[in-house]
């Protein structure tokens, strides 16, 4: 979900709640929300199903404190959901289970990525073992090697002259673009920035993401499906 200025309000935790029983379809091993506001980005998952976890009090605080833009963390710009069924990496770790934390990104991935070893070999020959793999899933390679990129593209994007930023691209568009070739597999992919709250990412390959922009009410909702976007409205 991406507001664009909306203040959430309980129809949008409606559509929230029935994008997330509909993802069970995805899966049904774990289940997780990251919410993008002003000054921080909160992420909260748990190795249940969407349905579990909507039953859970705690849920109901954590979704009620994030769509009131009184509550810490100020004004909210967007939420990545996402349900797993597990492939590789057990849900009891928390670390496999999506969003994914990786630095100041974090995302969600729907695919399978098969050189997932090689990329975390590769970053910590480059990186003189400083970049160490935390979890055992698949998807931990996407955001670590799109990290690895950003981090050189922000700090030439900062330390250039205010004046001669516009004419710059996106440092994280620029990392998504070089890393995402280098990854052997499928993939569908929502990102948030802590860095860059404002900013939602969406970016794939072979798998679907289905975006609706609904212009009256200011907001834009994505999905694997069509079907997901069209119940939860």
């Amino acid at each position: 979900l991406f507001f664009n200025g909306v203040v959430p309000t309980t129809e949008h935790r409606g559509i929230l709640t029935r994008l997330m029983l509909a993802g069970q379809t995805r899966g049904t091993d774990a289940t997780g929300l990251s919410f993008a506001k002003k000054d921080e980005v909160v992420g909260y998952k748990l190795n249940v199903s969407a349905a579990e976890l909507l039953d859970l009090e705690g849920t109901s605080k954590v979704i009620n404190d994030n769509l009131n833009s009184e509550m810490g963390g100020g004004k909210l710009y967007s939420i990545i959901g996402h349900t797993r069924q597990k492939t590789q990496g057990s849900p009891i770790n928390p670390d496999n289970n999506h969003p994914i934390s990786c630095g100041s990104l974090i995302g969600v991935h729907n695919g399978h990525i098969g050189n997932d070893n090689d990329i975390f070999e590769w970053l910590s020959l480059v990186s003189d073992g400083l970049r160490k793999r935390k979890a055992q899933v698949d998807s931990e390679a996407i955001f670590a090697l799109i990290r690895y990129y950003a981090e050189d593209y922000k700090n030439d994007f900062y330390a250039t002259k205010p004046n001669k930023r516009a004419t710059l691209t996106n440092p994280v568009v620029k990392a998504i673009i070089k890393a995402v070739p280098r990854l052997r597999g499928s993939l569908a992919c929502a990102m948030h920035d802590i860095e860059n709250p404002k900013a939602l990412w969406l970016f794939r390959t072979s798998n679907p993401i289905v975006v609706k922009h609904y212009k009256a009410e200011n907001m834009v909702i994505f999905a694997s499906t069509v079907n997901m976007i069209n119940n939860a409205i």
